[in-house]
């Protein structure tokens, strides 16, 4: 564990928190938040990304699948209770009244008295087990749908449609973010320098939320919009026809993926525009021509 590490280097800076979301940390969109197209990378070669255009589905992505190594693994930072007795006193006086009701008022005080005694919150082999459980929560639960307002971005190309080989599709965003009890709640990433902590006193809501909609600096290119489900962690869901506004195929795309795409998409899609990628010739910028 990093933990010895990561107490000294949180109590050594007050500003490590200075952009940090408060408890009251919201997400999630209103009506007219969303931008009106969203789109989705896919690499053709890939007989599941494929199913995307032949099928009608989108994948409800477990968390344990994303490539960025801190992408919803933000340990919730116990440190904050080691120093502070109220703190602690809240925490483990929530932590009883939710998992041992059953118990006496009396009880209940002896056992809160217990807990702080214990001093888990600086036992590393307890928070190994805490951080794990936690993580295994959230990685079993939620599906994630990520999305993007831009098309035209040549690392996204890269990395999520097979070396500019792939295609993009474009979905009408109200389809998608006005339909919670189908596709899940939708919510826009937020970016930060520094990195977040998770008070233990929150909700274990407002952690989880935290833990999806959070994310290092580094990805703010990507301008991540997501519909996350709770119970619906590596899940498949359909979508309508009616929700693509448009297709794009990659500027590496071959002539047999382009007439691929085009041929499924005429029979699946057949009022919506299809465009194929191009590098313009004198500036590092992505365009499109009609096909």
């Amino acid at each position: 564990m990093l933990f010895g590490k990561m107490t000294a280097t949180l109590k050594s800076s007050k500003t490590i928190t200075e952009d940090m979301p408060n408890k009251d940390f919201d997400p999630f969109l209103k009506s007219g938040d969303v931008p009106e197209v969203m789109y989705k990378y896919r690499n053709w070669s890939n007989q599941y990304d494929r199913r995307t255009l032949t099928d009608f589905e989108l994948f409800q992505s477990s968390p344990s699948r994303f490539n960025d190594p801190y992408d919803c693994k933000i340990p919730v930072a116990y440190f904050l209770l080691e120093h502070d007795k109220e703190k602690q006193q809240r925490y483990f006086t929530r932590i009883v009244n939710n998992h041992k009701a059953h118990l006496s008022d009396e009880e209940k005080i002896l056992e809160v008295q217990r807990l702080i005694m214990e001093g888990r919150f600086t036992d590393h082999a307890w928070l190994k087990w805490a951080d794990e459980d936690f993580l295994k929560q959230l990685n079993n639960k939620y599906g994630i749908v990520s999305l993007t307002p831009v098309k035209d971005n040549v690392l996204m190309w890269a990395h999520y449609a097979n070396s500019q080989q792939g295609y993009c599709i474009g979905f009408r965003s109200t389809e998608l973010f006005n339909n919670p009890d189908h596709f899940g709640s939708g919510g826009k990433v937020q970016y930060h320098e520094k990195y977040p902590l998770i008070d233990p006193e929150e909700e274990h809501m407002q952690q989880m939320i935290k833990q999806v909609y959070l994310k290092s600096k580094v990805w703010e290119y990507e301008q991540e919009y997501r519909l996350s489900k709770f119970e619906a962690a590596d899940r498949v869901i359909d979508f309508d026809r009616g929700c693509v506004a448009e297709i794009l195929i990659g500027c590496n795309a071959s002539r047999q993926t382009i007439e691929e795409i085009r041929d499924v998409a005429s029979r699946n899609f057949p009022k919506v525009p299809i465009f194929v990628a191009f590098p313009e010739r004198y500036n590092y910028k992505i365009s499109f021509d009609k096909l």
